[in-house]
């Protein structure tokens, strides 16, 4: 079922900026996030790897804002399936150093989260709405559980 956008400019601009605002959120979280479990095979120290991660989280969230706010559709799209196919390619960089380079159950949890936030983007192209609330349940349970075996 497709959103109706009513005509009227303001209107417009109130129903246009949180569904920019949320495909933008989520893709940043899908790069951002697999690249940081991809750089944190070669990291030593824990606390490093959740400072990242924290970091990263706010970096993602005001990139979003700025870029809902500032791009037009057309660059938002072509940015949205850009960041989607890197962050497809980074997610499987991430699983196969994950793989090959430990076997511990946290690596597989961040493995699991990375797929999580692979599979979220999908929700908005083609898949029922309430998957999407599906999978960021999962995602912040995985974080949860990640967070528990990295302390």
């Amino acid at each position: 079922m497709r959103i109706q956008i009513p005509a009227s400019h303001h209107l417009r601009f109130l129903f246009v900026t949180p569904l920019l605002l949320r495909e933008n959120h989520f893709s940043f979280f899908l790069f951002i996030f697999s690249f940081n479990f991809a750089f944190s095979f070669f990291c030593k120290y824990k606390f490093f790897f959740l400072f990242a991660t924290f970091v990263f989280f706010f970096l993602s969230f005001f990139l979003s804002l700025f870029l809902s706010f500032f791009l037009s559709f057309l660059l938002h799209f072509f940015l949205s399936f850009f960041l989607f196919f890197l962050s497809f390619f980074l997610f499987f960089l991430s699983f196969f150093l994950s793989f090959f380079l430990s076997h511990s159950i946290s690596f597989f949890l961040s493995f699991f989260f990375s797929l999580s936030f692979f599979l979220s983007p999908l929700s908005f192209y083609g898949f029922k709405f309430h998957f999407f609330f599906a999978f960021i349940y999962f995602n912040f349970l995985c974080f949860f559980l990640s967070l528990l075996f990295f302390i």
